[in-house]
């Protein structure tokens, strides 16, 4: 018997949970999209008649911020992939404790985008770390009812925990996300990959 048959998976555990601003999205551990296996998104903007927007926050590209701006200065930052729409683009997540003029608060002191110049400038000047800030190349989105039409079809685990962190945001946050929810998410944490494997 395959794992995903011995355990009584329920959508409505996850479809009366609300999307916003600051929810996190996990992957259910038998997705097979290959741009979201074992992924935790973040949701920056949800607008239920217009669609969902966010970003992988647990997979880091090969790339540095160097490789996409030219400057003089040291921009030693990693870019994570942010998803598979408009990766001709770079977005950016931070603290804003250096108040960047036109960040969007997502949750808790976690802000999206804002004046990249300030950004640029910050980092020079070596006020705005690494500790404080993520790129991302592209972002994940979801069309008018695309995301709940998902959550029914067992795709996506909802979090509304808005205690998180920069720092946290690494490879194992996927893992160490389900096991901190408990129970049947805490099992989901240590399937395997391939379920026949188990």
């Amino acid at each position: 018997m395959k794992q995903e048959e011995k355990i009584k998976w329920d959508y409505r555990n996850e479809i009366n949970k609300p999307l916003k601003s600051g929810t996190l999205l996990l992957a259910q551990p038998f997705m097979d999209d290959p741009n979201f296996i074992r992924s935790t998104c973040l949701i920056v903007n949800h607008i239920k008649e217009e669609g969902t927007f966010g970003f992988v926050l647990n997979q880091k590209t090969n790339k540095k911020l160097s490789h996409f701006i030219d400057a003089d200065f040291n921009l030693d930052f990693d870019v994570y992939y942010g998803g598979p729409v408009g990766n001709d683009s770079l977005f950016f997540l931070h603290t804003n404790e250096h108040h960047i003029s036109g960040a969007k608060k997502i949750s808790n002191n976690i802000y999206w985008n804002g004046n990249f110049d300030e950004i640029m400038e910050k980092i020079e000047a070596g006020i705005i770390t690494s500790s404080e800030i993520l790129f991302f190349l592209g972002y994940s989105g979801w069309d008018k009812g695309q995301l709940r039409k998902e959550i029914i079809e067992n795709s996506w685990i909802v979090q509304n925990d808005e205690h998180f962190a920069l720092k946290n945001f690494t490879k194992n946050l996927w893992k160490n996300t389900l096991l901190k929810m408990k129970g049947i998410y805490a099992e989901f944490a240590n399937f395997p990959i391939d379920p026949n494997l188990n």
